[in-house]
């Protein structure tokens, strides 16, 4: 049993050592649709489209590391290290679907079909 508990923080100790180069990015602030302004959705959007860009580059550092590794790496470490991509691809996509949703939301609140001069034009923010 000690002999597992030394193994197991032996890994945890290597782990951390390792993804410590891929540094997390940290989340952003989506506004809510119903009361933010366009101005505070075209923020958000270029907030959102620099997250995107730093997870893409987080998500390829840890491609670089489970390459660099190779089979040298144990079973666990790649565990670790394919539920940490997979968990930032999803929190990605999640980003993108609720910055979407509320930016859809925003649109339905705010437009205005009687004035063309007034309605939406083609600042709108979506990411795709």
């Amino acid at each position: 049993m000690n002999v597992l508990r030394f193994v197991f923080s032996l890994l945890v100790i290597n782990t951390a050592n390792i993804s410590y180069s891929c540094e997390y990015p940290p989340l952003v602030i989506i506004p809510d649709g119903l009361s933010a302004t366009m101005e505070e959705m075209l923020i958000a959007q270029d907030q959102i489209k620099n997250y995107m860009e730093n997870i893409s580059a987080y998500l390829d550092c840890l491609n670089e590391e489970i390459t660099t590794t190779g089979d040298q790496a144990t079973i666990e470490y790649r565990s670790i290290m394919f539920s940490r991509y997979n968990a930032a691809v999803g929190e990605m996509e999640a980003v993108a679907s609720i910055f979407n949703s509320q930016v859809e939301l925003h649109n339905e609140i705010n437009q205005n079909t009687d004035d063309p001069e007034t309605s939406q034009d083609s600042q709108q923010p979506q990411l795709n």
